[in-house]
């Protein structure tokens, strides 16, 4: 009986406190990570081009191509979709347009690719069945989610 109790109690000892009230872990979905992780980035990077500021548009491009890797990392199944392999043909092309266009300093291209990028968003916001989810080019730095069109959608 003694042994019992001195294993038993020499286990209890090694394994790592548990608690009733632990918190489970935070595992953060698309919409949380397209809100904390992409669209700061697509905003920041529109502003940057505003203010002439190349280089920091080329910052952002990059935060934002990352981002969007990072999405598909995490969620590398969305529904039954391949959500890496979406994301990635729906924005690779457009995003070294746009660092072309920054390259250049070309306000001219990198408009059309910025406004290419923005489309290809809604296209995959259909695809996956978030249509709701309308993503637009800003018009105004006013405002803290300037790329967003909050009207319904067809």
């Amino acid at each position: 009986m003694r042994r019992f109790i001195w294993v038993g109690l020499a286990l209890a000892l090694a394994l790592p406190a548990r608690s009733n009230n632990a918190t489970p872990a935070y595992h953060p979905g698309v919409g949380d990570l397209m809100t904390t992780l992409v669209q700061p980035r697509h905003i920041k990077l529109w502003i940057a081009r505003e203010q002439g500021n190349w280089a920091y548009a080329e910052y952002e491009r990059k935060n934002l191509a990352e981002a969007l890797t990072k999405v598909g990392t995490n969620t590398p199944v969305y529904r039954t979709l391949d959500l890496p392999g979406l994301i990635a043909s729906s924005s690779s092309d457009q995003l070294a347009k746009l660092e072309a266009a920054i390259k250049a300093k070309n306000g001219v291209a990198f408009d059309a690719a910025y406004a290419d990028l923005t489309n290809s968003c809604n296209t995959c916001h259909q695809a996956t069945g978030q249509g709701p989810v309308h993503i637009k080019v800003p018009t105004s730095m006013e405002g803290p989610f300037i790329d967003q069109d909050f009207a319904p959608q067809p």
